[in-house]
């Protein structure tokens, strides 16, 4: 009985983990590639699939799935920093990885916040081109 609350336990944290992931990918993706400049909307795309994977393989200590959340972890950062840094919105991520730092300190599990500030800098970033 108690094992069995436990995997429902679990499998309840995975869901919301990858609806988490998977339903901001699909919402932001069609304004961010819609204010995207046309030469860039592929880190656009890169970077919103990546999401989707992420979310789409959430047990990253089980061997086949870890291997994809953290490629598509690695693209999805990566083209989402360049896609920010070639808005001209540099600025964002540097300010928050600098909230990285002070969270990281105070919380630990450094590759959550910075994965929640280039998420926050992608939303600000969309948000400031939509205005």
């Amino acid at each position: 009985e108690m094992q069995r609350s436990l995997v429902g336990s679990e499998m309840c944290i995975r869901d919301r983990f990858q609806a988490a992931m998977i339903v901001p990918a699909f919402l932001l993706l069609p304004a961010w590639l819609d204010v995207s400049p046309v030469e860039i909307q592929f880190l656009a795309f890169l970077s919103g699939t990546g999401l989707i994977f992420v979310g789409a393989a959430p047990c990253f200590k089980l061997e086949l799935e870890g291997k994809v959340h953290y490629i598509a972890t690695g693209v999805c950062g990566v083209a989402s920093l360049v896609w920010i840094c070639l808005t001209g919105y540099w600025l964002f991520p540097l300010l928050l990885f600098a909230s990285c730092i002070y969270l990281t300190y105070r919380y630990q599990r450094p590759m959550f916040w910075v994965e929640c500030s280039l998420f926050l800098s992608v939303y600000l970033t969309v948000f400031c081109l939509l205005l």
